[in-house]
């Protein structure tokens, strides 16, 4: 593929002014619905007494009532009952040292220094490993990178962009790193800055004021919510306008913390990304999300889909919006792509009738990612239909990375049999990259991933399963697998495939000497092979070549 054309840098904020006017309107009204909902509001002692209030009365009990009247399972499924009783025990160590940690953290002692430290490397905690992630000039080889993945994104099923077929999948190595890249961006969100738009807000919504004054203008409320909210995301604004991007917080996902959805988009090129921000490292019921395995129904929306992870399940679609927010992060997060899709159709250069959607995410993000993603190209009537009848919004690929456990079995049946209804000649992917020391990724209950165990009682912990096509970074770097738990039958080719000269490598990435010693810590290095750092790092090391090796074990 050649490379695409310059890019006119830096962002194109001029062409879509008004629609980034618009959408921090939405954003502004949105942080005052859920400003009472989590833990940005409260002061350290009522953080933490919340925090702990949930793990001993909410974490606690839900967990070992659910392993301890699993007991009579113990002579039909003994394997299954003492890997959930392992589990929860294991888990329960873990999270109480992540809330003594997230209470630590939060000391005035301890923040005082660290935003010293981070106002100086000019990064947030979750890419401190490697801040160089984001400068596109610490490497001539990432504007290449960038160039060819933005020409891939807007003509994605051109001969040049090398799609996958009915008989082979194509994972595309420039595509996966800057939607690697972006998943990384999102966790460089200002916390403290939205924490404060979060105290604006709901003081806003107490005093009964408006923050919206007819269509185009924010009240002075608003307007200081506004502010901070600018503060908050201005890191990735900057960075995704160096790259060419536009951005724009989209959804909160009905909560005043950590989690996030954005937009990144460009102008002249024909593509939407949709990034889900993952798990705060210092955030307590972030990871106490991570670790529940409450199953709930996910018919509701989700197509075929049964019993699904009622954490990631209830932010994208809350069951309870009287218990809420009032808002509705799907309706948010499609109501707002829709708008920029709107924009791109009349300045994109690509002269198209769709607009294409990529969707990515790390960790927590990658949950969501892939239920949102479920729920996208099962329904492509949410995103409405041209004048001449075509779909508005094309739901392309995801990549997600450090993905958890999203359902169980009967999910990923019903999330294979949408993904080969639409074309099979164009089929769509959800390439869930996963590395091998990943704790995240591989160590959580996922017996419905594996055939030989999924004779397990349905009922039991162990009973859940990944979604997606999986793309396994081993140990070895020079080895890439596709694993169990993927929609393709055994032996399916999957190919690497780059757009660049050579084999794709790239760029040069070295983290440094303390992290590397920690990869070899027992435990250790189970946790930071999670980081987004971690993952970069591998991924900039996967070549393309013949077909990668299917790995029948994890």
């Amino acid at each position: 593929m050649d490379n695409a054309q310059s890019l006119i840098a830096p962002g194109h904020t001029e062409k879509h002014a008004d629609l980034c006017a618009r959408l921090r309107q939405r954003q502004v009204a949105e942080v005052v619905q859920v400003s009472d909902r989590g833990s940005a509001v409260q002061n350290w002692l009522t953080a933490l007494i919340s925090d702990l209030s949930y793990y001993l009365f909410t974490w606690l009990p839900r967990t070992w009532w659910v392993t301890l009247t699993s007991l009579p399972q113990l002579l039909l499924d003994p394997i299954g009952f003492w890997t959930a009783l392992v589990f929860a025990s294991v888990t329960t160590v873990v999270l109480f040292a992540t809330l003594i940690f997230s209470a630590s953290w939060r000391l005035s002692f301890f923040q005082v220094r660290w935003q010293a430290i981070s106002a100086i490397a000019d990064v947030g905690l979750g890419n401190f490993a490697y801040p160089l992630i984001f400068e596109f000039d610490a490497d001539p080889q990432n504007e290449l990178i960038r160039n060819a993945a933005f020409k891939a994104m807007s003509h994605p099923d051109g001969a040049d962009a090398k799609p996958s077929s009915a008989e082979e999948r194509n994972f595309d190595l420039e595509i996966s790193k800057i939607l690697m890249m972006i998943s990384a961006l999102v966790y460089e969100r200002n916390v403290g800055a939205y924490h404060k738009a979060a105290r604006v807000a709901q003081r806003v919504k107490h005093q009964k004021k408006q923050v919206t004054c007819g269509r185009d203008a924010l009240t002075q409320a608003g307007s200081e919510i506004g502010n901070h909210l600018g503060l908050a995301d201005s890191k990735i604004r900057r960075v995704a306008n160096e790259w060419g991007l536009n951005y724009a917080s989209i959804s909160e996902l009905a909560t005043n913390t950590s989690p996030l959805c954005g937009a990144f988009w460009h102008p002249d090129h024909n593509f939407i990304i949709l990034a889900f921000k993952g798990t705060n490292p210092v955030e307590f019921k972030e990871w106490a999300i991570d670790f529940t395995f409450d199953y709930t129904d996910g018919r509701a929306w989700l197509p075929g889909f049964s019993k699904v992870h009622a954490g990631f399940y209830n932010q994208l679609f809350p069951q309870d919006l009287n218990h809420a927010t009032g808002a509705f992060p799907y309706t948010e997060i499609r109501t707002a792509i829709s708008q920029i899709a709107e924009e791109i159709r009349i300045t994109s250069t690509s002269h198209c009738d769709h607009v294409n959607l990529f969707v990515t995410g790390h960790s927590l993000g990658a949950g969501l990612a892939s239920l949102f993603y479920a729920r996208a190209i099962a329904s492509p009537k949410d995103f409405g239909k041209t004048e001449e009848g075509c779909d508005r919004i094309r739901v392309r690929d995801a990549y997600c990375f450090g993905t958890p456990i999203v359902g169980d079995p009967d999910c990923v049946s019903a999330f294979n049999q949408v993904c080969h209804e639409r074309d099979l000649d164009r089929p769509q992917a959800l390439w869930r990259v996963t590395s091998r020391r990943d704790a995240v990724a591989t160590l959580l209950p996922d017996a419905g991933d594996n055939h030989m165990l999924r004779h397990i009682s349905p009922l039991s912990q162990l009973h859940f399963a990944h979604i997606g096509q999986e793309v396994q970074l081993s140990n070895n770097i020079n080895k890439v697998y596709t694993g169990p738990g993927t929609l393709l039958p055994t032996q399916t080719p999957v190919y690497v495939v780059t757009h660049l000269d050579g084999d794709g490598e790239g760029p040069n990435v070295s983290l440094p000497l303390i992290y590397q010693l920690l990869e070899y810590v027992p435990v250790v290095r189970r946790l930071v092979a999670h980081v987004p750092s971690s993952y970069w790092d591998r991924l900039t090391k996967v070549h393309a070549g013949g077909p990668i090796e299917y790995a029948r074990t994890h």
